[in-house]
């Protein structure tokens, strides 16, 4: 392959990679598990401490955090789109605790997986200053609501 050629085809990986990206899930459905059962199909439906309940199709929905059906006193966050998606956040810290790294913009706090959550009204940026929205490292944890309330 010619040096030409070569630097075409670099060129053109670069720029269809420019405008590929993580998909980002935004949830629908939040609340800390009361109760779970399991249907004849394999699924399970779980009922929500606020009343809402949630089915679990595990074939049919994308397990993108916590892996397999959340369980009681967990935080199960759910939704629609871009497929259908539900995590599975369990208690830590005295919250339900997400790790890895995220930002920060318009009052969300979109993890490195994808799942972008609000912050609570008593936010806490923990180390990181106002002028920063990059959170590297520890986590964060969120409410029974699906809120963010601490960077970790």
């Amino acid at each position: 392959m010619s040096s030409v050629r070569a630097l075409l085809v670099i060129g053109t990986l670069a720029i269809a990679s420019a405008g590929c990206s993580r998909p980002v899930y935004t949830p629908e459905v939040a609340g800390v598990v009361a109760s779970r059962q399991e249907l004849a199909d394999g699924s399970f439906q779980i009922v929500l401490e606020n009343g809402r309940s949630q089915n679990v199709e595990t074939h049919r929905q994308r397990i993108i955090v916590g892996g397999g059906v959340p369980d009681l006193g967990e935080l199960p966050l759910a939704g629609s789109s871009p497929t259908p998606w539900v995590a599975r956040l369990a208690p830590r810290f005295d919250c339900f605790w997400i790790g890895g790294s995220g930002s920060e913009e318009g009052g969300y706090v979109t993890t490195d997986g994808g799942l972008r959550l609000p912050e609570s009204a008593d936010f806490e940026r923990g180390p990181y200053g106002a002028d920063e929205h990059e959170f590297h490292g520890g986590g964060f944890c969120v409410n029974g609501s699906g809120e963010v309330t601490a960077v970790k």
